[in-house]
């Protein structure tokens, strides 16, 4: 392979530069002890003894990414293999593997493309629709500080890259799932992005077809303790350890998140949830009439066109519709797209 700048490649030039010009991600699977002691603009680190438990963290398989190692970097000891190749034995689409070398460093350091500490850099993308509506969402939120709740919110990758990202506004999250292992997940990657601080409640419980929360411990078990709740009641649940705007004891929001998740009965409770000119983003399974796919599978899990807003409107004459569209996740899904927000001096 042609060298450039005595023992660096081509390719790792490129690569570099890519990683720093924020075209291209890197994993950089060095302890973490040594990631904070000098790494690359722009990359992210996951050590490699924890990327077993830590899948949910990089980047959805179809994207392509460099991983950063040096000698001793495993994820699974067994197989031998560097972290780069077993990764894409895992199904990974991996652009290269840079190895870390005094002559790295000191090149990196030449051009001013490093960086040391820690950073909030996270290596998954969250939902493209919430990422292109939040500018729309921040331009109309007056306070230096908001509430969100995601309902549904899975590993909690789109509240995680909600309050890393650069923005005006200091974001508190709740987040509420079905699955323990979730919530488990939730808790770690907000721990590892120095995030705890950002999080107000995070809560397994489950909503049955007639609106009654169940809640769970962190065991997964039901917890005998709280009995089944209202969504109103279960806001309540929220705010006895919480100061809220109002001084009373139920907790509302600025933003409610619903992504890939449905339950009728609570857009029709839309209102409950919102603090006045709060917001809806609703991004969830929807027949189209065009796209036929096999999963999820049952009209429970899927919109028809225009239910959505029907259902939220009928939650509040304050509550106005700001966008309306057909959007598509990775594998060509039709998703309803859906902002509303709860308008004040609405008629």
């Amino acid at each position: 392979m042609e060298k450039v700048a005595g023992l660096i490649s081509k390719d790792t030039v490129r690569w570099v530069s890519s990683i720093v010009q924020g075209r291209l991600k890197c994993l950089d699977v060095r302890a973490r002890n040594e990631f904070q002691k000098q790494h690359i603009y722009g990359s992210v680190n996951i050590p490699s003894a924890s990327i077993a438990g830590c899948w949910f963290q990089l980047p959805a398989k179809q994207e392509g990414f460099v991983v950063l190692e040096q000698d001793g970097c495993y994820i699974d000891d067994d197989e031998g293999s560097s972290c780069a190749e077993q990764l894409q034995l895992k199904g990974w689409k991996i652009e290269g593997s840079i190895r870390a070398s005094t002559e790295l460093w000191q090149w990196i350091e030449q051009k001013g493309w490093m960086e040391q500490g820690e950073n909030r850099r996270v290596l998954f993308d969250p939902s493209p629709h919430l990422k292109e509506t939040m500018p729309m969402i921040e331009e109309r939120l007056n306070n230096p500080e908001a509430r969100v709740l995601d309902v549904g919110c899975g590993s909690g990758r789109d509240l995680a890259w909600l309050c890393s990202r650069e923005s005006k506004i200091r974001y508190k999250v709740t987040g509420v799932d079905a699955e323990k292992r979730a919530i488990y997940r939730f808790s770690s990657l907000f721990e590892t992005l120095g995030l705890k601080d950002c999080i107000e409640h995070r809560q397994i419980a489950k909503l049955d077809p007639v609106g009654k929360w169940k809640c769970y411990n962190k065991e997964g078990k039901r917890d005998l303790n709280i009995p089944e709740l209202s969504t109103s009641e279960l806001l309540k649940l929220f705010g006895t350890s919480l100061a809220t705007k109002s001084g009373q004891q139920d907790l509302k929001y600025d933003l409610v998140v619903q992504i890939r998740f449905l339950h009728r009965l609570l857009l029709t409770q839309t209102d409950q949830l919102l603090y006045d000119n709060g917001f809806l983003f609703l991004c969830t399974f929807v027949n189209d009439g065009i796209h036929n796919y096999e999963y999820p599978k049952g009209q429970e899990h899927r919109l028809e066109l225009g239910e959505a807003a029907e259902l939220v409107r009928s939650s509040s004459p304050a509550m106005k519709i700001l966008k309306e569209e057909i959007g598509f996740i990775e594998d060509g899904r039709p998703v309803q797209v859906l902002l509303a927000q709860k308008q004040v001096n609405a008629p």
